[in-house]
């Protein structure tokens, strides 16, 4: 019998986990406690569709689960389709009295949706207009379990018992939480809790943000501005497909891709996706084993972190401009020195345009990734060596301190990057907060401070998306900005690089840009020098 209630919104429920699948979490009690998914060698026979339509305002699920008795003896095929978010409806097929029968009609749905066959599955291309078939992980399932179905809530950061000092651990527990990137995910429009996804397969999220979100976007991207309605509902039917999103009972001709803004928000997206993908696969290997899994997951970032007080002369700022005399003679002393080269750095670029939050530091470190520093050697000595700011959203760092600051892949589309594919970096400190997508909800925030070797740069007043080729003799691009912190009040660090902290002032030259933008194209001219955990205070 099919059951239907479209509008019904996902609630609190209970899934079970028997074998090596989850139940779905719709079937009734006397079922979960007398069935099991079922599997014959390598073959789980759960799958989880996903379809979106823009132009029919289709944004659905299709779940396919064979279920066979815990006696053995009989089998049933249970469905359950709607719309992305809400329970939909359902219906059991059976009992079968052989697997073959079940596996069948099975497969046979599969086929239907998807126009793949599931014995090939591995090798599943997208057809349009039918159903895309989701990798699920199942791994991690081993023991039976109950869990609820609700999103789970953003735990705050807390240490656990490690070896490591405070500090460092209270940065890794941030960081590293698995339920704060979920949030984050929701957030950014993938809703890995509501949508009706199970447990993502590892290798999902790569294949579609990479292979596949990434190459509808270059698409997009080619026919925006060509007045083709009908061919970007396609093309952003094809990447909600592949990237799936919960928009709730909204029409779907809201979410046509079909500008540069939506272009870019959706790049940031994938991009953001990515950074996921690396994090889960780095914090997940082995950590339930290790007795010590925060100290094991900061040795898998490969990235020594050195907590710099604050007091230090590192963290207090312009000291090289106070009267000696008066720490030597007691009047003040070292910690009670209000600017600090990093905080007076942050609050002289604060731009007057972002001034819709204030930022407090919360902790600093000096860090230093395994390799960085010998691949930046050759540009040690390069000239013009500036300390910038560089922002992005707190899911991103456990991979971007494993891995380094990199460039998009090639199959990212050029349109969605201002100056070309390349590492952007700014001297005002709040154009790169904003890149932290901090709220009044989640208000940590994590920025760095990276020594750049710009060398000869080359300056741009407007955006060219091939900056990336840049002219014989130079090292960077500068997109110049209205407003940059004044060069006369920029210090000079002892190994020559420069801090550019002095307090905003209008420039000469006037282009489309509010604030500088510095980028490099080879990772080797990026160090890393500080990591800075702030918190923002919104509607202040």
């Amino acid at each position: 019998m099919a059951v239907g209630d479209e509008g019904e919104i996902e609630k609190l429920v209970t899934t079970t986990k028997k074998g090596a699948a989850v139940l779905d979490q719709y079937l009734s009690d006397d079922i979960k406690e007398r069935y099991h998914v079922l599997q014959q060698g390598n073959d789980i026979y759960d799958a989880t569709l996903n379809q979106t339509n823009v132009g029919n305002n289709n944004n659905k699920f299709y779940i396919i689960q064979v279920l066979e008795n815990d006696s053995g003896g009989n089998f049933l095929v249970y469905t359950r389709w709607g719309r992305v978010g809400a329970k939909g409806g359902t219906k059991i097929n059976g009992p079968y009295t052989s697997a073959y029968d079940a596996t069948s009609e099975f497969e046979s749905k599969f086929y239907d949706k998807t126009k793949n066959y599931w014995s090939n599955r591995k090798d599943f291309f997208c057809q349009p207009k039918h159903y895309a078939w989701l990798e699920m992980d199942y791994a991690e399932n081993g023991k039976d379990s109950s869990v609820q179905g609700q999103s789970n809530p953003v735990h705050k950061s807390q240490p656990r018992e490690t070896k490591l000092a405070a500090p460092i651990a209270k940065f890794i527990s941030l960081i590293c939480d698995i339920n704060m990137m979920r949030q984050q995910m929701m957030e950014i429009g993938y809703n890995a809790n509501k949508l009706p996804l199970g447990k993502l397969s590892k290798t999902t999220i790569l294949k579609a943000s990479i292979c596949c979100g990434y190459d509808v976007l270059k698409n997009i991207a080619d026919v925006i501005g060509q007045s083709n309605r009908r061919l970007l509902e396609d093309l952003s039917s094809q990447f909600y497909t592949v990237i799936p999103h919960d928009f709730g009972f909204k029409k779907m001709c809201e979410f046509v891709i079909d500008t540069p803004q939506k272009l870019k928000s959706k790049i940031e997206m994938v991009e953001a996706l990515a950074e996921i993908e690396v994090a889960t696969k780095l914090l997940e290997d082995n950590t339930d084993i290790q007795e010590d899994p925060l100290y094991y997951q900061y040795e898998q970032l490969r990235c020594k972190l050195v907590p710099v007080e604050v007091g230090s002369q590192e963290f207090l700022m312009s000291i090289d401009q106070i009267d000696k005399s008066l720490f030597i003679s007691g009047v003040i002393k070292q910690s009670d020195v209000v600017f600090g080269q990093i905080e007076s750095y942050m609050k002289n670029t604060h731009a007057k345009t972002h001034s819709g939050y204030a930022v407090e530091i919360v902790q600093v470190f000096r860090a230093s990734r395994d390799g960085e520093t010998e691949r930046f050697q050759k540009f040690s000595d390069t000239s013009n060596r500036m300390l910038l700011w560089h922002g992005s959203r707190l899911t991103n760092w456990a991979g971007i301190l494993s891995q380094g600051l990199r460039i998009a892949p090639p199959e990212a589309p050029s349109t969605g990057y201002m100056f070309g594919k390349g590492v952007y970096f700014a001297d005002m400190f709040s154009k790169s907060a904003n890149y932290c997508y901090a709220s009044s909800a989640a208000k940590n925030g994590v920025l760095l401070l990276c020594e750049v070797a710009l060398g000869e740069m080359n300056e741009l007043l407007s955006a060219n998306y091939d900056a990336d080729k840049l002219p014989s003799g130079k090292l960077s691009t500068k997109g110049v900005g209205a407003t940059a912190p004044d060069p006369k009040a920029s210090q000079r660090l002892e190994d020559g690089v420069i801090v550019p902290l002095g307090n905003p002032k209008k420039q000469r030259k006037q282009g489309s840009l509010l604030y500088n933008e510095f980028i490099v194209y080879n990772v080797e001219q990026i160090r890393m020098r500080y990591v800075i955990q702030v918190e923002f205070n919104h509607g202040v």
